[in-house]
């Protein structure tokens, strides 16, 4: 069986992105098509996934023979309401948001989960990697003058970044276990599996990770 995911802000972390999801809910599958949402990819376009990934790489990922990777050079919103002006709309078996949920507000956080939902098939999967702002607010809590100047640097930096960005993207929500429950639940098209702090360009622990999968009867609620 095969396993069609989606992508977004994966940039040239592609690899990366779709070896979580290998780590966290695939098993024996193979990966079928990729698509992959970033404003960072020069045109839209579909290349066969061998001629995209390093051979090692397209190994330990496990794609079949017939995969291909359909970048779309759109910002999150644009990029999924491309795939719902399709013909024939794409549904995917996952979803891979990697350090993309917290440039959104609140607000737009639920109804970009409420897109996702309609263009995810039913119990498909759904990982969400956002800054933990637990894991920060204890080193703003332990940051001191005491330490070397090299280390209350890198603190300030890793503090700084997480917490605002660059105000040209800046951080617009917070995130943490309880926030996460609030977002994913709330509506009750998500119901999560897995909250677990994971460790990404050498932060160790910084990250949160939630897997969620679709609730099968989302499709028929109403409110």
């Amino acid at each position: 069986m095969s396993l069609d995911i989606l992508t977004i802000g994966s940039s040239k972390q592609l690899s990366r992105d779709l070896m979580i999801a290998r780590s966290y809910f695939l098993d024996d599958e193979t990966i079928g098509n990729v698509y992959a949402i970033d404003r960072s990819y020069c045109e839209t376009s579909t290349k066969y996934s061998f001629d995209v990934f390093s051979e090692r790489d397209y190994t330990k990922l496990k794609f079949n023979m017939e995969s291909t990777v359909t970048f779309v050079n759109k910002d999150v919103i644009d990029g999924l309401n491309y795939f719902y002006s399709l013909p024939q709309q794409t549904k995917f078996d996952a979803v891979i948001a990697c350090r993309v949920f917290e440039h959104f507000t609140p607000h737009d956080i639920l109804y970009l989960l409420y897109l996702l939902k309609d263009l995810t098939k039913s119990y498909g999967n759904l990982v969400i990697i956002v800054p933990d702002f637990d894991v920060i607010i204890k080193e703003v809590q332990n940051f001191s003058v005491e330490k070397s100047f090299s280390e209350m640097e890198l603190s300030l930096i890793r503090i700084i970044t997480e917490i605002f960005n660059e105000p040209s993207d800046p951080h617009r929500s917070i995130w943490n276990r309880s926030f996460a429950s609030y977002y994913l639940t709330l509506e009750k098209y998500w119901d999560i599996e897995k909250m677990c702090n994971v460790t990404l360009d050498n932060r160790q622990g910084y990250y949160l990770l939630i897997h969620a999968k679709k609730n099968a009867d989302s499709d028929n609620l109403i409110y």
